[in-house]
């Protein structure tokens, strides 16, 4: 089966019938349009090509044979499609006057493990918001920002290079940007174009991102962020020495800044930039473990609270699978016929049971 988005299939669309009467931006963007149609809906977020490589549209559009009569490079239509998300934010904004953040980072390639300030990240905070509350709000995302390259894009890209080497791709190179500021406004890189909304900037090495926070920032600023992560540094975590330390144990520094004794199998506790976002303690309970996508999208059909999935668990690890949809039509769980029948296929299809149910679509 051809892969729907690939060159031959951008290049078909271009000089379709339909297209005919258009110019050449217009035919471009109607053919991104076509092949990203439902993309969020279609079911192959998991895919892959290979066995732990990447997915088929990134493998069919970045393995081709150059041809003259492309429309246009895989580096223009990845920059076009780039822009199409950009307009349809910013747009979105505008119709339903909501607030948005976007952070992303493509792959690209690193030979190493890649530190924040070689991590060119493209932004979008909705303009108007940014303009009125530019010390509180930019303070605040770019926090988000150091801690989006520490905690995400590190360790994505190095499953992403191993992803390549599967598939035998060689990724593209990318560029660092302007970096954050956190000591003085503007605390965020002006857009790219002066008209734009879209902003490209690279976080702080890794090492200097406390000191810069202890050294050069001050209590007044209105970014609750920094305000807590300047506050973290400030104190630190209060030393135990060695011997009030029963042997066998461990030190672990919670984000409070006390130290507390943890069992020998308890890791120590590091800080990171997303502490900045924790203003409470972290409460301890019962984890809120999704079964799966399929049992996710009928919660969120039926509009069913997070409260059931305990209730879920405890159902699956107690009782027959066969029984499953007994117990969901009894009146204790409060389902109708469809809740009750649709959750029991949704288990059963996350959990790769063989119940011999009839799948179809939901």
């Amino acid at each position: 089966m051809e892969p729907s988005f690939s060159v031959k299939s951008i290049a078909a669309l271009y000089t379709s019938t339909f297209a005919e009467g258009f110019g050449n931006s217009e035919r471009q963007a109607a053919a991104r349009a076509v092949l990203r149609h439902d993309a969020h809906l279609d079911g192959t977020h998991y895919h892959a090509r290979k066995p732990g490589g990447l997915h088929p549209s990134y493998a069919a559009f970045n393995s081709f044979v150059t041809t003259k009569d492309r429309s246009l490079s895989c580096e223009e239509f990845v920059e076009a499609s780039l822009k199409d998300i950009f307009d349809s934010i910013a747009m979105q904004d505008r119709l339903d006057g909501g607030i948005s953040i976007v952070i992303r980072c493509p792959g690209f390639k690193a030979n190493t493990t890649p530190s924040p300030e070689e991590v060119a990240l493209d932004l979008y905070v909705t303009p108007r918001e940014l303009q009125e509350s530019p010390a509180r709000i930019g303070g605040d995302v770019s926090v988000l920002v150091q801690a989006f390259c520490e905690e995400f894009v590190v360790l994505h890209m190095e499953r992403f290079m191993k992803h390549c080497q599967i598939e035998g791709i060689e990724a593209p190179h990318r560029f660092t940007s302007t970096r954050i500021n956190l000591s003085e406004l503007p605390h965020l890189p002006a857009p790219c174009d002066p008209a734009g909304a879209r902003i490209q900037c690279s976080g702080y090495p890794k090492e200097s991102f406390e000191r810069d926070l202890a050294s050069g920032l001050k209590s007044s600023t209105s970014s609750a962020a920094i305000r807590h992560a300047t506050a973290q540094v400030s104190t630190g975590p209060r030393s135990t020495t060695q011997a009030s330390v029963p042997r066998g144990t461990t030190q672990v520094f919670n984000p409070r800044g006390t130290t507390q004794v943890a069992s020998p199998r308890t890791q120590i506790y590091r800080r990171r930039p997303a502490d900045a976002f924790l203003a409470k303690p972290i409460v301890s309970g019962p984890l809120l473990v999704s079964i799966g996508p399929h049992t996710d999208t009928i919660l969120d059909r039926f509009e069913l609270g997070d409260e059931i999935l305990p209730k879920l668990h405890t159902l699956t690890t107690t009782v027959h699978n066969t029984r499953w949809e007994e117990n969901l039509r009894s009146l204790k769980w409060g389902l109708n016929y469809e809740q009750a029948s649709k959750l029991n296929w949704a288990l059963h299809a996350d959990l790769q049971l063989g119940s011999g149910l009839r799948v179809s679509k939901i």
